[in-house]
């Protein structure tokens, strides 16, 4: 049974949220992603990054057959996966870093006590998909982070973003096995084997136009969308890595034709390990397409062969440093611990009466008792609620219903 916090009226309760002992006092901040796969940069980002803050409580994936690449040594820190295990994350630690998690969001977003949350924006301005997600969920957020200059440009109720560059991390360049070099020269790319990635555009400029050279691609399918890759003599396929140094230390280019990226981890790592860059003008590129041989979008098979024979290494002095990533984040989350809670969009549903419609905040007490004071009001969070409205803005139609008060 919960009362209301102004004058004590009981109603029910119709959710609950279990507290494992994993995760209690553990940590102040948790980490929750919408899968965790063996690559991709949203693994790299968090297996470079939270090893290296402070009282971090713990990774959570919300989908658990896209957990496949959770190993906590690999985090430093309590993984599991699950909605219920966000929630859990949720509501023990101080601050919540959520990557792309906006249509699972209103799942977890129940905003108890003082929790704070963070969404990072990590797709570039062509995804309209992600930046509609991120744009809504920005009305319950207290900061939202992008990875890249135009990501940063998604805009929406809340709060305005703020740029906090990915950097690659040195240790991920380190070699830790010996692999056997080829004869022939040898391009890299590290990435998903997903659509907008474009590796069967590099196998055909590899495999019809540059004999001399061989292209490895490595990396794994997860189940996405990927055209089929050609079969070549010099193209080939190999395994996801964790440790892309083995790979960077035998290669003689980076490539990546990628439509579109958040950042870019692979080919910035690329980079860092003294590799000459060909690439589409995405990610980082974006404001500093000087880093690489940049090959426009709509280039052919014939234009890329071309520009992987002219690449040269460029100066990589301005390239994002990992120790300033890392120090940003770190204050951030400092100076979110520090302040006050932000103030949060107040919905939710009346359920007096079996009324149904969504209200907005001003007294509990008096809808109550104008429709005769029997029923009950379930909301997200700890006010009052009145003036029920028929049209709730679309972003929250889809909240989950919490019943918080204080019992007395």
């Amino acid at each position: 049974m919960m009362h209301c916090r102004i004058c004590g009226w009981p109603f029910e309760s119709d959710a609950t949220a279990l507290v494992p002992q994993t995760f209690i006092n553990a940590g102040e901040v948790g980490f929750i992603v919408p899968g965790c796969f063996e690559v991709g940069g949203v693994e790299s980002w968090h297996e470079s990054l939270i090893p290296n803050l402070r009282s971090v409580s713990g990774l959570v994936a919300i989908h658990p057959g896209s957990a496949v690449g959770l190993r906590s040594s690999r985090f430093g820190c309590s993984v599991n996966s699950g909605v219920q295990a966000a929630f859990e994350l949720y509501n023990t630690s101080k601050v919540i870093v959520a990557w792309n998690c906006a249509e699972s969001l209103p799942q977890i977003a129940r905003k108890k006590g003082s929790t704070k949350l963070v969404i990072i924006s990590h797709a570039d301005g062509t995804n309209s998909w992600t930046n509609k997600n991120v744009a809504e969920s920005m009305t319950y957020a207290d900061k939202l982070v992008a990875v890249c200059a135009s990501a940063a440009s998604v805009q929406g109720a809340g709060c305005s973003p703020i740029l906090i560059p990915n950097a690659p991390d040195p240790k991920r360049i380190v070699r830790h096995s010996v692999i056997e070099k080829p004869s022939r020269k040898l391009a890299v790319v590290i990435t998903r084997l997903s659509r907008e990635k474009r590796l069967h555009l590099l196998a055909e400029a590899f495999g019809r136009h540059l004999s001399d050279w061989e292209l490895w691609i490595v990396g794994g399918n997860n189940g996405l969308n990927c055209p089929a890759i050609p079969a070549y003599e010099n193209v080939r396929l190999f395994p996801p890595t964790h440790t892309p140094g083995d790979y960077y230390a035998i290669a003689d280019a980076c490539v990546s034709a990628s439509e579109e990226e958040g950042y870019g981890l692979s080919s910035a790592e690329g980079l860092l390990a003294g590799l000459p860059l060909i690439s589409t003008q995405v990610g980082f590129l974006e404001a500093k397409p000087h880093l690489a041989t940049i090959v426009p979008q709509d280039a052919s098979a014939e234009d890329w062969a071309a520009a992987v024979q002219s690449a040269t290494r460029k100066p990589t002095d301005d390239l994002d440093r990992f120790e300033d990533f890392v120090a940003s984040w770190q204050g951030l989350i400092d100076n979110l611990m520090a302040s006050p809670p932000k103030a949060q969009a107040k919905m939710a549903i009346c359920r007096s009466n079996r009324c149904g419609k969504y209200v907005q905040e001003k007294d509990a007490c008096s809808l109550l008792l104008a429709r005769g004071g029997a029923g009950q009001i379930s909301y997200l969070q700890a006010n009052p609620w009145t003036k029920c409205v028929d049209n709730p803005p679309q972003f929250l139609s889809d909240l989950p219903i919490d019943s918080l008060g204080s019992g007395r």
